[in-house]
Formats: C-alpha cells, sequence, structure tokens
C-alpha cells in the first residue's frame, strides 16, 4: 500500500515507487503545520489575557483619577488665586486655611490693620446657593469684613461674572484682583473715617457696600474691564491672523527664491548662495 506502480511512457517498463519517505514527509509537515497554529493560539491567548489585565488596571487607575480629580482641580485653583493675591496684594498678609478647618479657603489681611476679607475658592461644575450662605457665617463668626467667592461657574440667573447677594460678593476668576483691589481701598478709607469696630458691629462697613450707589460704581467698573478684556482679546486674535499671514508670505518668498536658485544651478551648472543675490 505504501508503493505505487506506475510504466514509462516511452520504454514500456513498470516500475514502483517507494511512497513512504512522502508519507512520512507529508505527516512532518501537518505536524509542524499543528505546532505553529498550537504556538499561535497559545500566543494570542497569551495577549489576550494581558490585555484584559492591562484594561483592568487601566480601569482602575481611571477611577481613581476621577475620584481625586475634584480635590486636586480645586487646590490647584485655590493656590493660583492665593499666588495671585501675593502677586497683587504684597504686602498684605495671605493665610491659606487649612482643607477640612471651618472658615473659608484663604484670609487676606490687609497690611498695618485688622482689617480682612475671606476668600472661598470653587471650581466645579454647578452652582450651589450653600455656598453664599455658609460663607456669610464663616465670615461673622471669624470677624472678616467682607467675604468673596471666587468661581467659574455663576448662578444660572446672573448674566454678569460677578453678584452682590447676602452681602458676600461672588466673581469670576478674571475679575477676581481686580474687585479685590477696589474692595481693600474701599476699606482703608472707611477705616480712616469711621470709629474702631466693636467685636461684631460691622454697621459702618456693611451700610456702605449695601449701598446702591457702590454697587453702582463696582459693576461700572467691573464691567468696563470685562469689555476691554474682550476687546483685547479681539486685537490679540486680529493681529495673530495679520502676523500668520505675513509670516505665509514670507515662507513663500523664501521657497520661491530657492526654486530660482535649483534653476539656476540646473540650467548653468554653477553654485552661488542666496546671500550673493543683491534686492
Amino acid at each position: 500500500m505504501n508503493q505505487l506502480k506506475t510504466t514509462c511512457p516511452q520504454c514500456g517498463h513498470e516500475f514502483a515507487i517507494d511512497l513512504k519517505p512522502h508519507i512520512h514527509e507529508k505527516n512532518d509537515t501537518k505536524q509542524l503545520t499543528k505546532q505553529i497554529e498550537e504556538k499561535f493560539e497559545l500566543a494570542l491567548r497569551e495577549r489576550e489575557k494581558k490585555l484584559q489585565e492591562m484594561k483592568k488596571e487601566i480601569d482602575s487607575l481611571q477611577k481613581k483619577t476621577t475620584s481625586l480629580s475634584p480635590h486636586l482641580i480645586g487646590d490647584v485653583f485655590q493656590d493660583k488665586i492665593e499666588d495671585l493675591l501675593k502677586k497683587n496684594f504684597p504686602h498684605d498678609e495671605i493665610t491659606p486655611i487649612k482643607r477640612g478647618a471651618k472658615g473659608g479657603d484663604i484670609v487676606q489681611k490687609i497690611h498695618s490693620t485688622k482689617l480682612s476679607l475671606l476668600w472661598e475658592v470653587k471650581r466645579t461644575q454647578n452652582w450651589s446657593n450653600g455656598w453664599i450662605q455658609k460663607l456669610k457665617e464663616d465670615q461673622l463668626e471669624g470677624k472678616h469684613q467682607l467675604g468673596i467667592i471666587v468661581t467659574h461657574t455663576m448662578p444660572p440667573q446672573v448674566k454678569d461674572n460677578f453678584l452682590f447677594q447676602d452681602d458676600i460678593w461672588v466673581v469670576s476668576p478674571s475679575q477676581a484682583m481686580l474687585l479685590a483691589s477696589l474692595l481693600r481701598e474701599q476699606l482703608l478709607l472707611l477705616s480712616k473715617k469711621e470709629k474702631p469696630l466693636q467685636e461684631n458691629n460691622q454697621t459702618p462697613y456693611q451700610n456702605f457696600f449695601r449701598s446702591k450707589k457702590f454697587h453702582f460704581l463696582v459693576s461700572t467698573i467691573l464691567k468696563n474691564f470685562i469689555a476691554m478684556q474682550q476687546d483685547l482679546e479681539k486685537e490679540k486674535r486680529a493681529m495673530h491672523k495679520i502676523w500668520s499671514e505675513r509670516q505665509n508670505r514670507l515662507e513663500k518668498i523664501i521657497q520661491s527664491s530657492s526654486e530660482i536658485v535649483g534653476l539656476y544651478q540646473t540650467e548653468t551648472s554653477e553654485t552661488f548662495l542666496l546671500e550673493d543675490l543683491q534686492l
């Protein structure tokens, strides 16, 4: 069964061909193919297992990052406001309040006075009406003259980037330092005119800051400041567009000059540099 009989077409002689070597070769090929397939399948399974393990690790890290990100983002934002206060008011005492402790986030004590501003820093996606009441309580308990909330998210009904409600100022980060400067200067002026405050008697200060006239003046200053910021941004974008167009033209000039040089060298077989050109 392992031999194949055949006849030569020229001489008619019959002879037998041994098929055993070919059978063995065929079997070896099948076995080798099977081994390769098994190794390939094993490698695929190992790779799939590693990918699943990596996916689990990534999911775990994402969950940890998500759970920590609000606190981390809040800390970074608070540090930024603290740095801005130190930069804009270098003589004031800027003191961060320890996380978890009651009393806001940052205390700004005005230089050479007993006057202070209490800052609350918020960076969340949603506004909470409870922030104002909480800061007001912390302000009164800490005997601070003013309380300010800095937040990216204003109350839904507020169209401007600032608000005065229940003796608390709410302002966006871009206008925070300007508002702080205005309030600080008014506090200093009032402290020179009014008698020293007794305990929690803040009436002279609060009556002034609650007045419609003061609120109108602050609103006018902030609105004009915002308008100037917006105009400046428009000018920056316009100038950037002009600079980009000029840059593109310069690049085209340089490219065309290089092509002229290349063409000249090709036609004349001479070499020269762009510096050799006299304009």
